[in-house]
């Protein structure tokens, strides 16, 4: 979706993946030596070549650990801290955003729900489809990106 004309890399294939009623080839792009995931419906053509397959240990299982979605981000996953109304705070309960969730405090009103998850496109998707349910408390950079999102969101609604 980002690139204007099409590229040939070698990838050394690991994982297929949907999300979202999409399917997703996760591999070792030999270029950038770095497992990467690529789109099957931009995936233009297939060529088997006679070079070895470079195999890894590749455990699915661990590369999506700390994550929603289909990117895995490298490294230690913040803390996010959110709080949530209770009457939507009771869907989280039953069906969690990642299971790394876990319950920090509950008031009357509000329950304040902790993650150790990248802030994905994916996972900020989730918080901004919460509404106004829903109020990033921590990192700081994340409730920056979410204040930001919905100011540019409010904006477009307003320029017409």
């Amino acid at each position: 979706f980002y690139e204007e004309k099409p590229y040939f890399i070698r990838v050394h294939p690991y994982l297929l993946k949907e999300f979202h009623y999409r399917w997703y080839l996760i591999g070792l792009n030999e270029t950038k030596k770095e497992i990467r995931t690529y789109g099957l419906d931009r995936i233009w053509e297939i060529r088997a070549t006679e070079l070895p397959f470079i195999q890894k240990t590749f455990s699915p299982r661990d590369y999506f650990k700390n994550t929603v979605g289909i990117i895995s981000p490298t490294g230690e996953p913040p803390r996010i801290r959110i709080k949530v109304l209770k009457p939507q705070a009771h869907y989280l309960i039953t069906q969690p955003l990642h299971p790394s969730q876990s319950i920090e405090s509950e008031d009357n009103q509000n329950i304040i729900f902790n993650y150790r998850v990248h802030p994905t496109y994916e996972f900020k998707t989730l918080l901004l489809g919460l509404g106004s349910d829903v109020k990033v408390l921590a990192p700081t950079f994340l409730q920056s990106e979410i204040i930001s999102e919905l100011k540019e969101t409010l904006e477009g609604y307003q320029s017409d």
